[in-house]
């Protein structure tokens, strides 16, 4: 799909993000609140996910989470889900205050960009519109630069 659209569920947002890591190249930006099992939840996902982590010795995917105490609560789906991903995963916590937006976003290749938003708002995916994907991916990078690494979760041998 070209151009932006409007994901008007988190279904929808989890087939999207599907087709779109069957299509990414090397490599994805990943802010999420605390891997949602409504969004990543699904065998699909993990499977695409998987299968682009092996697709080249240089894919590198960066996820920032926002509440990593959170998946650690959610027990066995996301700590399960962040063990089967490979060591190519660079996972950070990013700052509290990000969680005020309640946005879920997928970058992939700086040149893509999947998003949820809380309703009313409704997610999209922007492809083909550099200028709307360029600032979003100076935004992740900042936050990224000054976010530590997820301890909590490195301390279970993630």
């Amino acid at each position: 799909m070209r151009g932006g659209a409007s994901l008007a569920s988190s279904t929808a947002y989890t087939e999207r993000a599907c087709e779109a890591l069957q299509t990414a190249q090397r490599q994805l930006d990943w802010l999420s609140l605390a891997l949602e099992p409504r969004l990543y939840g699904y065998p699909q996902f993990h499977a695409r996910l998987r299968a682009f982590l092996l697709r080249h010795h240089r894919v590198r995917v960066r996820l920032l989470l926002i509440e990593p105490m959170r998946v650690l609560l959610q027990a066995g789906q996301g700590i399960d889900f962040i063990r089967s991903m490979s060591s190519r995963v660079e996972i950070r916590t990013a700052s509290p205050e990000l969680a005020v937006a309640h946005e879920e976003w997928m970058i992939l290749d700086q040149r893509r960009w999947l998003h949820t938003a809380p309703p009313p708002a409704r997610g999209g995916f922007d492809e083909a519109r550099p200028a709307e994907v360029r600032p979003r991916q100076r935004l992740f990078d900042q936050w990224w630069e000054v976010a530590p690494p997820a301890s909590a979760l490195r301390r279970l041998h993630l």
